[in-house]
């Protein structure tokens, strides 16, 4: 059984799978093995798969979100994923607060009008964006700030009012709050059914989203004089996209796909410097596999709107020069010290020790930038991180092994690097004791 991917993720590490679990049953599969840097699960997934235990951490509530779902952490026998989110389909309710801009939309979707679509995000009013709000957007608007302002859980206007235009279709952010405030009655927070729907929900947002690569660091760019004919077909099919099918659609794939319960994984919201030598000890871990970020890329750029979504709590939006972003994103995002040049060596001398601490082989994978610059340059070099390495474990203990594949570029294919090769590798510091 293949991975089941939650939703589209930079990285994803599908193509290099065999090779990790490769790697770890030369170290003694099956085993407990630790994934720090879970982010959409598909490792973890195959790890579980192979009959390892796994311990699936993320600093994101989201990912952390998916681990749970996929790897059937607290599943019963009686639980029925299907059956809930049709309770949860079934419960939602579009508010008025919209009114006829709601109309607009649905006409032009009718009308299969890309450019009137875009119009319709050009000009529909947002809590950051106020021109043309009527007295009840603008008492939501100011719910929702002040929502915002004291990190309160909300229900309409959590995507909606910040969201629509720009990364959904008004109806899509509608239907997705909906949902989830209607996971929030039929279920409890911290459940496997929980994080189930929540994971189905985050699925349904990602087949959505208007963007490039159908991440959320920013929505596609709409500007005057631009030639936007591919931008209105490409609103169109992301609009038309229904959440409410996408959500039940997974929601059933998730009841085939996760583990069933009875294997023992955990999963965990973690920063992976918070983790320490014991923590691994007491989970019985003898196998660490990362796939850190290594570039100034933050993978809470990505996927702000998710946490946004799971969190249930409207961002207080980053500003800069009187401006919010173009990634309307929020304040205070995790910054990852291994997307930092200063911080990303002793932030992998951290995670070397710590897993040596604990008895534990450390697994690393690694992409090295080879040809021109695009832009995305390693945070730190492949030789400083087997220098790392190696004054853990010793040099006679690590070994590099490069994997015989290339990534995807991330660029459009008329915007790649000519020339561009970014190689993978996996390094090994092997524990002398295990």
């Amino acid at each position: 059984m293949g991975a089941w991917r939650p939703v589209q993720y930079l990285g994803s590490k599908l193509r290099t799978i065999e090779h990790i679990t490769a790697a770890v049953d030369e170290l003694g599969a099956p085993t407990t093995v630790w994934e720090p840097f879970t982010g959409s699960t598909v490792v973890a997934q195959a790890l579980a798969q192979h009959g390892n235990r796994v311990v699936a951490g993320d600093a994101l509530a989201s990912s952390s979100l998916f681990a749970t779902a996929v790897l059937g952490v607290g599943r019963t026998r009686t639980t029925r994923i299907g059956a809930l989110a049709e309770q949860a389909l079934a419960a939602v309710q579009i508010p008025e607060e919209f009114g006829g801009w709601l109309s607009r939309e649905d006409s032009a979707l009718a009308a299969q009008d890309g450019p009137e679509l875009l119009r319709i995000g050009a000009e529909l009013p947002q809590r950051w964006r106020v021109t043309g709000a009527d007295s009840a957007l603008a008492a939501l608007f100011t719910r929702i700030d002040t929502a915002a302002e004291h990190a309160e859980h909300t229900g309409t206007g959590l995507l909606s009012a910040t969201y629509a235009g720009t990364y959904f279709g008004l109806r899509q952010a509608l239907a997705l709050e909906a949902l989830r405030a209607a996971i929030g009655e039929v279920t409890e927070p911290g459940g496997w059914a929980h994080s189930c729907l929540c994971t189905a929900l985050c699925h349904a947002a990602s087949t959505a989203v208007f963007s490039p690569g159908k991440h959320f660091a920013q929505p596609h760019r709409i500007r005057e004089g631009k030639n936007l004919g591919f931008h209105a077909k490409r609103a169109l099919a992301d609009r038309s996209v229904d959440i409410g099918a996408r959500f039940l659609d997974a929601a059933r794939t998730l009841e085939q796909v996760a583990a069933t319960g009875t294997e023992g994984h955990r999963a965990h919201q973690a920063r992976v410097e918070e983790v320490t030598a014991d923590e691994l000890r007491a989970w019985g871990v003898r196998v660490v596999y990362a796939d850190p970020p290594y570039t100034a890329q933050q993978y809470s750029r990505f996927y702000h709107l998710l946490e946004t979504l799971v969190t249930a709590v409207p961002p207080k939006l980053q500003t800069k020069n009187g401006q919010v972003t173009r990634g309307l994103y929020p304040e205070g995002r995790y910054l990852s010290p291994y997307c930092s040049r200063t911080k990303a060596p002793g932030a992998i001398s951290e995670l070397a020790r710590t897993t040596a601490k604990a008895g534990a082989h450390l697994l690393l994978s690694y992409s090295t930038r080879g040809g021109p610059s695009t832009g995305n340059a390693r945070s730190v070099t492949l030789p400083e991180l087997v220098r790392r390495v190696e004054e853990v474990f010793g040099a006679d203990n690590v070994t590099v092994r490069p994997l015989e594949l290339r990534y995807r570029q991330f660029n459009r294919t008329d915007a790649e690097v000519t020339g561009r090769n970014d190689p993978e590798y996996l390094v090994l510091g092997r524990a002398s004791a295990c």
